[in-house]
Formats: C-alpha cells, sequence, structure tokens
C-alpha cells in the first residue's frame, strides 16, 4: 500500500506552519495562568494596547505617572533600566519602544482583551517555524528543512518565548520571513518585512550587508533593488513619525528617555548602553544565564552545515559568518545582554541546520525511501548530542551514567523517530512523514523525558520499529519484544490488577503492528494511541508510547487541513480573498464592539473594576498596573502580588481553602489603602462581600463611602476565619446617580477581598 500522493510544497509548507502552530498552543497550553504570559516589556505594550483601543492615542501619562518626580525617596535617581517613557517635541509622554508591535496586535486585543496578546504572539510564533522552513528549503531536502525550521523554535531558549507577549518573537518573525521573500524572489515584500525590523530595533541594520550578499549571490539584481525599494516604505514611514512625535527623523524613543537624577527629570540617550568590556560581554553572553550555550545549543549541529556548503555556496557561508561575528561582537558589549538579539543569525544559521541533518540522512542510507525517517532519527539525536557537547540545559540528564549507555539513549530516541516516519509513511507518501516523529520529540517535556532513559523508551522504541517495518519478519520481532519488555517492566500484575488491563492493551498494541505489512489502513494505530494517553497509575505520565502511536496520524489530519486551505485559497478570485480578509477584521471589529456595549453593572472583583481604580497607599499613587497579576502596583512600596491591590491572578488567594476571584486591598505597616471609582451607576443597595484570605492576617476596618456620605465601617475578623462576609447598605438617596465609590482600609498589616457592586 503506497498512500495518497506525496503534497505540494505550498500544501507541505501550510502543513509544517499548522504543526509548528500545534506545537506551540500545546506548549502555551501546559503553562497558562490567568495574564501571567504579560510581563517585562511585555507590560509596557499592554499599556499602548490599553491606550489605542481606549483613547486612540499612545500617550503614557497615566501609567507609573508618580515615578518620574522624585519625590517617593527610591526614585532620587531612575536610570533608563527603570524607565518606559520618552518626551515627545511637546512634552507628551510617549513610549520608550517602538509602538509596532501593539499596532499590529491591537485588533486582537479590541476584540479578545489580555488573551488576544497571547493570541497574537502564538500566530506570530508559529509562521516563525513556516518561514525557518522555507528558508532552509532552497538549500536542503523538504524533511530536513521541516526539521531544522522546527527545532529552531521549539529545541532551543527561544521556546520560553511562546508563552509571552514580546516585541523579539516579532522582530524574528518579520526577519524570517523577509528572508523567506527574498528566498522566493519577492523582493518587495522580503524588504518591506526587513525594513520593518529595523523600525522596531535599528540595530537590525547590522544583519542587512549580509542578506544583501545573500541576494547578490544569485546575481537577482531585480530582487535586490525591490527589496531595496520595499525596505524604504516603513524606514520613511518611521522617519516621518519621529519627526512628528520627537522632533527630527533620526531620533527616536531610545533617544529621548525620561530618567530622573538628583531628584530632578531629564531626558537621556539608552545609545550608550554598549559600553560593557569585551571581554566580560564576550564571557556573559556565552554562558550567563541568558547566554548562548544553555539558550541556542542546538545551533552547534549548524556548524559541520556551514562546511559543507562552503563549495556550493561561499557567499551564503560568508553572510552567515560575517552576521554571526558583527551580532556577537555587538552585542556582547550591551549592557542588557541576551541571546535574544542573537536570533536573526540563527535563521541564518537554519540552512546550515537543515544540511547537517540531510548529509547525516544521506550518508546513513543510500536508499532514498529511507532518507526521511533517517533524518528523522540523526536529527533527534543531535539535539541530545549538541547539549551534550556543547553543555546545554539537557546535558546533565543525558550525561548520567557511563559513556555507554548515554549512546543507548541517544540510539533509541533516534529509533522511535526513524521508526514512526516508515511507518507514516505508509499512510501519506513523501517527506510530510517527517511530521509524526517530530511532534513526537518536540512535544513540551518529551524530548528531556526521553533522554532521561528508562523502560518507557526502550517499550517506544520497538513499537516503533515494530510499526514502521516493512517486511513480516522484523516487524514480528520487534512486536514481540516490544511485548517482553511491557510485560516485564510493570513488575508481572494479577489480572485483577488494574495494571493488567493495561499491559493487555498494551500487548494488543504490538500485535496488531504486523497490519501495516498486510496491507491495512495504519491510521487505526492512531485511536488506539490516544486510549494509551490516559495516565496510567503504574507509568505516571503519559506512555511514551501512546504518544508514538497517536503521532502517526499527525500528517494525515495536517496534510488534509493544508490540502483543505490551500485547496480554498486558489478556488477563490482575488476579489474574494480580500472580501475574507475584511470579513475576518469586520468580525474582530463586531466582537470587540459587543463586549464594549455589555451594559452589565458595576462589579468591584472584576477587568473594569481594577482598569477603573484609582488606588492610593498613605499619600503614595500605586498607579503601575502590572497585568500579569492585574494588580495595582506601588513601586517598591507593596513587598509582592499579595501586598497589591487587584485580582493577584497570577498568585490566586483562598477563604476557607477555596479559591476566590475577589479584589485584594492590603496595607503595609500602618499606611492605609484607598481604592476609588468615578462614575458608578448607583442603585438603592450597595452589596458587598468581604473576607480574610487565609494567605493574610485580618484586624483592620474596612470603611466605605459612596460621593460625600460614610456607608458602613465594617470590622474584620482578627485572623481568617474561612468565611465570606455580607453587608447590604442603603444608599436609597444616591439611587439613579453616577456617584464616586470609595474603599479605604486601615490597620497594620491587614488584608482583605471585596466584591459586590450596586444592586439592580
Amino acid at each position: 500500500m503506497h498512500g495518497r500522493a506525496p503534497a505540494s510544497g505550498s500544501t507541505f509548507t501550510l502543513a509544517v506552519a499548522l504543526a509548528a502552530l500545534a506545537l506551540t498552543v500545546a506548549h502555551v497550553a501546559l503553562q497558562y495562568v490567568p495574564h501571567t504570559w504579560i510581563q517585562r516589556d511585555g507590560r509596557f505594550y499592554t499599556n499602548v494596547n490599553v491606550t489605542l483601543v481606549e483613547r486612540a492615542s499612545v500617550r503614557q501619562d497615566e501609567f507609573a505617572a508618580s515615578w518620574y518626580g522624585g519625590e517617593l525617596g527610591w526614585n532620587r535617581d531612575l536610570d533608563a533600566s527603570w524607565s518606559n517613557v520618552a518626551v515627545g517635541r511637546d512634552g507628551a509622554r510617549l513610549p520608550k519602544h517602538p509602538i509596532l508591535l501593539p499596532l499590529l496586535s491591537t485588533p486582537l486585543f479590541w476584540a479578545f482583551g489580555l488573551h488576544g496578546t497571547l493570541v497574537f504572539n502564538v500566530i506570530v510564533f508559529a509562521l516563525i517555524g513556516a518561514a525557518a522552513f522555507v528558508v532552509a528549503r532552497r538549500h536542503a531536502t523538504v524533511a530536513a528543512a521541516t526539521f531544522a525550521g522546527l527545532a529552531l523554535i521549539l529545541a532551543t531558549g527561544i521556546r520560553d518565548h511562546a508563552y509571552d507577549y514580546h516585541v523579539d518573537v516579532l522582530i524574528l518573525a518579520l526577519f524570517a520571513g523577509g528572508m523567506a521573500a527574498l528566498s522566493r524572489r519577492r523582493g518587495a515584500l522580503g524588504g518591506l518585512l526587513l525594513g520593518a525590523t529595523v523600525v522596531l530595533r535599528p540595530t537590525l541594520l547590522l544583519w542587512m550587508p549580509s542578506l544583501a550578499l545573500i541576494v547578490s549571490e544569485r546575481r537577482d539584481w531585480r530582487t535586490l533593488g525591490r527589496a531595496l525599494a520595499g525596505g524604504a516604505v516603513p524606514l520613511v514611514l518611521f522617519a516621518l513619525s519621529n519627526w512628528w512625535l520627537y522632533g527630527a527623523p533620526w531620533w527616536t524613543g531610545y533617544n529621548r528617555v525620561l530618567v530622573v537624577v538628583n531628584g530632578e527629570p531629564r531626558i537621556a540617550d539608552v545609545s550608550g548602553a554598549f559600553s560593557v568590556p569585551l571581554e566580560d560581554g564576550l564571557r556573559n553572553l556565552w554562558q550567563g544565564p541568558y547566554g548562548v550555550r544553555h539558550r541556542l545549543t542546538l545551533m552547534a549541529a549548524a556548524a559541520p552545515g556551514l562546511l559543507l556548503m562552503v563549495r556550493r555556496r561561499p557567499l551564503y557561508v560568508a553572510a552567515t559568518g560575517l552576521a554571526v561575528v558583527a551580532s556577537v561582537l555587538v552585542f556582547a558589549k550591551y549592557r542588557w545582554y541576551g541571546d535574544r538579539f542573537l536570533w536573526p543569525s540563527c535563521v541564518l544559521m537554519v540552512p546550515a541546520l537543515a544540511v547537517t541533518f540531510d548529509r547525516l540522512g544521506r550518508w546513513a542510507s543510500r536508499r532514498a525511501a529511507w532518507r526521511h525517517a533517517t533524518v528523522a532519527a540523526f536529527g533527534t539525536a543531535a539535539i541530545g548530542a549538541a547539549h551534550l557537547v556543547v553543555g546545554g540545559p539537557l546535558a546533565e540528564r543525558i550525561g548520567t551514567g557511563d559513556p555507554t549507555q548515554v549512546l543507548w539513549r541517544l540510539t533509541a530516541v533516534g529509533a522511535v523517530s526513524f521508526g514512526l516516519a516508515r511507518a507514516a509513511e505508509r499512510v501519506v507518501r513523501g517527506p510530510i512523514a517527517i511530521l509524526a516523529p517530530l511532534t513526537l520529540v518536540l512535544l513540551p517535556g518529551v524530548m528531556d523525558r526521553a533522554l532521561r532513559g528508562g523502560d518507557d523508551l526502550w517499550v517506544a522504541a520497538t513499537i516503533a520499529l515494530a510499526v514502521g517495518a516493512r517486511h513480516w519478519l522484523p516487524s514480528l520481532g520487534f512486536a514481540a519484544v516490544a511485548g517482553w519488555l511491557l510485560a516485564t517492566t510493570t513488575g508481572g500484575a494479577a489480572p485483577t490488577d488494574p495494571a493488567f488491563a493495561r499491559i493487555a492493551l498494551g500487548l494488543f498494541a504490538v500485535a496488531i503492528a504486523a497490519v501495516p505489512m498486510m496491507g491495512r489502513a495504519l491510521w487505526l494505530l492512531a485511536p488506539l494511541g490516544l486510549l494509551l494517553l490516559e495516565p496510567a497509575s503504574t507509568l505516571g505520565d503519559p506512555p511514551l508510547f501512546g504518544l508514538a502511536l497517536a503521532a502517526i496520524g499527525v500528517p494525515v489530519v495536517l496534510q488534509r487541513v493544508a490540502r483543505a486551505l490551500r485547496g480554498a485559497w486558489h478556488a477563490t478570485s482575488r476579489r474574494r480573498r480580500l472580501a475574507a480578509v475584511l470579513t475576518a477584521f469586520g468580525a474582530l471589529l463586531l466582537v470587540g464592539a459587543a463586549r464594549r456595549m455589555d451594559d452589565a453593572p458595576f462589579r468591584i472583583a472584576s477587568y473594569r473594576g481594577v482598569r477603573e481604580a484609582e488606588v492610593t497607599l498613605g499619600h503614595v499613587p500605586c498607579d503601575f498596573l502590572a497585568w500579569e497579576h492585574l494588580n495595582w502596583e506601588c513601586a517598591t512600596y507593596d513587598r509582592g502580588v499579595h501586598g497589591e491591590v487587584g485580582l493577584a491572578t497570577s498568585q490566586p488567594l483562598h477563604v476557607g481553602g477555596a479559591k476566590r476571584r475577589m479584589l485584594l486591598i492590603s496595607t503595609q505597616r500602618t499606611m492605609p489603602r484607598s481604592v476609588r471609582w468615578d462614575g458608578v451607576a448607583a442603585t438603592d443597595t450597595l452589596f458587598l462581600q468581604y473576607a480574610v484570605p487565609d494567605e493574610g492576617r485580618g484586624g483592620g476596618t474596612l470603611r466605605v463611602w459612596a460621593g460625600d456620605e460614610a456607608l458602613a465601617a465594617l470590622d474584620l475578623p482578627p485572623r481568617p476565619d474561612g468565611e465570606v462576609h455580607t453587608a447590604e447598605l442603603d444608599t436609597g438617596d444616591l439611587a439613579g446617580d453616577r456617584v464616586r465609590l470609595e474603599l479605604e482600609l486601615a490597620g497594620r498589616d491587614a488584608k482583605v477581598l471585596v466584591d459586590g457592586g450596586f444592586v439592580r
């Protein structure tokens, strides 16, 4: 049985994009806690999203305004690393960072709120994998290019930024997309995308000579000319916006950063941040917490590929070397170093990474039919080997035991990949079958777990080889070994033991390993694999062999979805394509409008309640909204998430052991905390719920005002009592008015959770 016809080039590119999206979503889903992907600079970009949606403005006057007065004690001197604000030509406080990221993500932010930022980041992240595949495909086979493209985003430290809202993800996507466009001779598009990277980070100009050298290698001057013209468009727009915002085309927010010196606001230029001694910088960039050794370990496997490319593509190798050396020398001297500044160089190295995998496959197998599987086998083993040689994060686990054990583990991981690729080819002929082992080993934690070794790894290896065998004798031989391993490693459970059912199911799985050579549909193994995904009482985690069998069906699904999307796109006229795109944006607009037309009554413990709150701690304004917690911060006065005001979504609080989504209000020592809301529609009754969280202490007094009227002074229990108390306060004389609602908590280090609002 030969399966279906091989997928076309565009279909396979779509399939790779879908695989990257699926794996990214899986990685993100395992980490999901509300809002916790918004951190570091993501907070500041979210501020711009908010002002764009709420006021159609980029002015940042309301956020962290108190930081720059020099009157809070701690901020007599505030350097550029603390500041997120630049000073415009009219004195307006503007974002220090370029605003392209929030501009592009605001349609999703408008429709889905804070979750729109994560959706945007995930989509862009998945596109990086597809673009890297296109870049590598020009230099290597489809299988090797697929492996290299997906490994770039999921087998390096870049993966950690999937669960994020980060400008470097967008920069990498634009850079990889620009290179992909240039490789397909779409000069104007490539130049437009690459020009946008320079807008986001002017130091991306470092890579432009290398890209020009790559294009000139083909002597394709027309593409180069169009790229220069396309790149000029975003740069001209950027210069005009700088002129309008800051007063000069060559000034950006980085040249006009608002800082505090000796208590006085000043303007600073951060171009002087490249001042670290080179020797110290190189050491940090190599082995520091964000160093290349730990974060970009896999790229060491590109070195053999570069050597192999010297004869055929000397200018490409020279361009890559130039980019790597220049970026390392420049960013080693940068005060805020990190591997993320070298990501564009990694894109240039992806073709060499693919060539390495391709040559290993060719060297190990002279038969074309085996090369896809061999690329998978050597590629997965190479990930582990690269970590071992360079000292990457997996090295400690791989390196346990003597060298023979290490070699056997790497061999077993390669055997799993080889068998799965061979088995998947029975269903989908051609290189698309390589997606089966890739989706297995790149699943969150699977490669790390497999490289620890153990019985589960050997069972998975023998089952994969059994289902991938083309002849009945090796198929049944591997099946017998797998069955023996299953029976012996689960401790010989008795028929009455729940584990016995799992042994029987496992033996059934390997028994049908003979099905492929009998010419039956191999996709029947996929649902069987899903049955094995249920966590076993004896094995703890989902068995690797269950994941492996389920992975065989992945290429089938991805190929069919990709074909359907490609067919629908090509069967549609350009006018209808444009209409479809506009309809999608229209749908986002309507969803966002519908969310804002909701006239639900005001509720204290809600996004609106947090966003519209005006918070002070004593006389100190709390004017920085930490989106990852949905808390208002008073800079250094709050002492952690549970010392702030907000929903504390990243570290939920409990009452009587049960998680409660209520607004946290706390005092610091004896400093009282005040939370106010203006323009709240009042009714006859104000209903309040309040409780002392299990993680805090009570003993304070919660005072309530509506308008100028003091409604109540609620004494809190002296310690957590596990109960949510209620109060119904009469506000009949305020009904129909819009009033100022205020809560004030007094008491030494008191904490209270509050919810409620005016009852309709």
